[in-house]
Parts: C-alpha cells; structure tokens; sequence
C-alpha cells in the first residue's frame, strides 16, 4: 500500500516539474518587490508592538 502511495507521489512531483518554468525578469522582479513589501510590514507592526510594549511598562529599548 505504501509502495503505490510513493509511487503516485512520484508521478505528481514529476508532473509539476514538467509544468514549471524559469520566470522572466518582470516576474521576478514583481515577486521580490511583493517579498521585500510583506518583509517590511511584518519589521513595521513587531516594531510599533516593541515600542507601545515599552511604552506600556515604561521603560526604554
């Protein structure tokens, strides 16, 4: 039973490999901007919860 579960599996990821392609320079480019954007925002929102933390308990970084 686990033999074909591999099996199938295999054929899946060999499927998916023959669909992908390498992106062209606008796509790549597009992803790494939306990358950098989300990194951003996750620096901004730990930084304002750093800083009102602080400000809660009343004491410096």
């Amino acid at each position: 039973m686990e033999r074909k579960g591999l099996s199938e599996s295999l054929r899946g990821y060999r499927k998916v490999l023959r669909l992908t392609r390498k992106p062209d320079r606008k796509e790549y480019m597009q992803t790494a901007k939306i990358c950098a954007l989300g990194i951003a925002v996750i620096a901004v929102v730990g930084f304002l919860i750093k800083l009102l933390s602080s400000l809660i308990q009343g004491t410096t970084f």
